[in-house]
C-alpha cells in the first residue's frame, strides 16, 4: 500500500510528471508480485518443521508472519535492555525443543550474542551453526533502495533451501 501513497504525493508535489511516477509504480508492484510469488513457492519447499528463523532482534517477525515463519530472538527492537542469561536460557530451551540447527547473526548487533547462544547450546550437545548474517540495510547510507530490498529478500530466499534449514546471506548494494 506505500507504494500508492509514495506515487500519489510525488504525483501531487509535481503533476508533469504523473505519467512516468505512474508506469513506474506499475512496474514496481508487478515486481513485488513477482518476488511475492517467489517466496511462496520457495518456502513450500522447507518442511514445516524447519520454518523457524532465530535472531539476535526480532527483525525479522514480519516476513515470519507473512511467510509461515516462527520467529525468535533474544531482544525486541522497540525494547532497550539488555540481554539477561534467562532471555539466553529461554532461546536456547526453543531451539533445543524445536530441533533447530541453523541461527542468524545481524549486521547491526554484535555476534558475540549469537556465539554465546551457540556456546550455551554447544554445552547442552545440541550443534547449530550460524547461517549467515542478516543485512536489511547499507550501513553505510542505512537507506532502503527498491533494487537493494528485491535483491535482499530474493536472496534471502534462494538461501532457504540449505541444509534443509533457513540460511540467509545477502550483500548489499549488489542489486541485479
Amino acid at each position: 500500500q506505500a507504494i500508492y501513497h509514495i506515487t500519489d504525493i510525488l504525483i501531487a508535489e509535481t503533476p508533469i510528471n504523473k505519467e512516468l511516477y505512474t508506469k513506474n509504480e506499475e512496474l514496481y508492484v508487478m515486481r513485488l508480485f513477482e518476488l511475492d510469488k517467489y517466496i511462496k513457492n520457495q518456502v513450500e519447499k522447507i518442511p514445516e518443521n524447519k520454518r523457524f528463523i532465530i535472531t539476535p532482534r526480532n527483525s525479522f517477525d514480519y516476513f515470519g508472519k507473512a511467510y509461515g515463519f516462527k520467529t525468535k530472538s533474544l531482544h525486541n527492537l522497540d525494547t532497550i535492555n539488555e540481554i539477561s542469561i534467562k532471555d539466553i536460557m529461554d532461546l536456547s530451551n526453543y531451539i533445543i525443543e524445536n530441533d533447530i540447527n541453523v541461527i542468524f547473526t545481524e549486521i547491526s548487533v554484535p555476534n558475540r550474542l549469537m556465539n554465546t547462544l551457540v556456546e550455551v547450546l554447544d554445552n547442552y550437545g545440541h550443534k547449530v551453526k550460524i547461517g549467515g548474517t542478516l543485512r536489511t540495510l547499507d550501513p553505510k547510507t542505512r537507506a532502503f533502495a527498491k533494487e537493494r530490498i528485491v535483491h535482499i529478500v530474493k536472496n534471502t530466499c534462494k538461501s532457504f533451501l540449505t541444509e534443509g534449514s533457513v540460511s540467509i546471506e545477502t550483500e548489499i548494494g549488489r542489486a541485479h
